[in-house]
């Protein structure tokens, strides 16, 4: 009977562990699917007449998660909102709890301190006044002369090191003075001289400077040519690399997948009333003939008037759309699991070794 209620608790344990362990793994793949599928909407608005006026909006999942950033001539700032609150507001209100404990805590604590501070002084007190008692009492009885200290003679080898200094004779300072002149006039001496008595024969230093300036000029000379040799060797191979056939294919590769994710991640409604002139024709006549080709292949069109003659730009412009990570993702993946990224990836690994 024990032995079945054991096993019958194991086994209700083992159930309660997979249970939860599978909701947290449908936990996590809830995650995963809503950070993948669930789109990041965006809308930006910008106007320009006397002022510059920006404002941009991030929403995620309904707008739980939202970031609105602002630019007002020159001054910036950004919210970060979740579930509609602001995030700074929520931040500073648990700062200043958490603050009002600290305080709570350091009154608690010098109050404490102070009681252990007068315990301290109280018992230091009494101290003092028996160490006080304690002298008096060995000055009357041993009299002044034991607080004295005592100096003993230098000869019997007692006493402290100061006083065996201090009766030291000026006759045996001019000693010593002496004695050290003579040995550093002895050692100049032998710094002249050789071991057997005789003067080093060196070279004048007009001549040592002149070999050491000519061999330094020539090491330099052989150390930039050199390094320029190399140099050119490296750059001449990096611009082989760069007009290779490999680096043409994941450009290619590259272009295609960036005009893919251009046509999904596209806004989805555009106004715009814009006045555009750089003050040169042919310039701006260029500008506007890269926004026809964005235009034609994102399919989205801007309401742009050209000024041919002056410098001008001003009017509004208001986008929005949204962008799924999983596209991204896909996007990422398909370039790296090319042939292309993968020869371009080895023949950049080899000229890293080689260089």
């Amino acid at each position: 009977m024990s032995i079945a209620l054991a096993g019958g608790i194991v086994l209700t344990i083992l159930k309660v562990i997979l249970v939860l362990l599978l909701v947290i793994i449908l936990l996590l793949f809830l995650i995963a699917g809503l950070t993948l599928f669930v789109p990041f909407r965006y809308k930006v608005r910008a106007e320009k007449y006397d002022a510059i006026k920006a404002e941009g909006r991030v929403s995620w999942l309904l707008g739980i998660i939202c970031v609105i950033f602002t630019y007002d001539d020159g001054a910036s700032s950004y919210k970060l909102k979740i579930f509609g609150a602001d995030y700074k507001k929520l931040t500073g209100i648990f700062k200043r709890k958490k603050k009002a404990r600290k305080d709570n805590g350091y009154s608690l604590e010098s109050a404490e301190y102070k009681e252990d501070s007068r315990e301290e002084s109280y018992g230091e007190k009494k101290e003092a006044e028996k160490k006080e008692t304690e002298k008096a009492e060995t000055e009357k009885t041993y009299g002044m002369e034991a607080s004295k200290p005592r100096v003993k003679n230098s000869e019997t080898g007692d006493g402290d090191a100061e006083a065996f200094r201090g009766s030291r004779t000026d006759e045996e300072k001019k000693d010593y003075r002496t004695d050290s002149s003579s040995s550093k006039a002895r050692n100049g001496r032998e710094e002249k001289e050789g071991h057997n008595g005789k003067p080093h024969q060196e070279k004048s230093t007009r001549e040592s400077w002149k070999d050491t300036r000519k061999d330094s000029v020539t090491d330099k000379i052989k150390g930039f040519r050199k390094s320029f040799k190399e140099n050119f060797e490296k750059a001449g191979r990096i611009k082989d690399f760069i007009f290779s056939e490999i680096t043409k294919g994941i450009v290619c590769v590259a272009r295609d997948n960036v005009l893919h994710l251009l046509k999904k991640i596209k806004p989805r409604k555009i106004k715009s009333d814009i006045l555009f002139g750089t003050g040169d024709p042919c310039l701006t006549g260029q500008a506007l003939g890269a926004i026809a080709v964005y235009m034609a292949m994102t399919g989205t069109f801007f309401n742009i008037t050209p000024d041919f003659e002056n410098q001008v730009l001003r009017g509004r412009f208001e986008v929005s759309g949204h962008i799924r990570i999983v596209t991204l993702l896909f996007i990422v993946l398909k370039i790296l699991l090319s042939s292309e990224w993968k020869n371009f990836y080895k023949e950049a690994m080899k000229i890293k070794e080689e260089l």
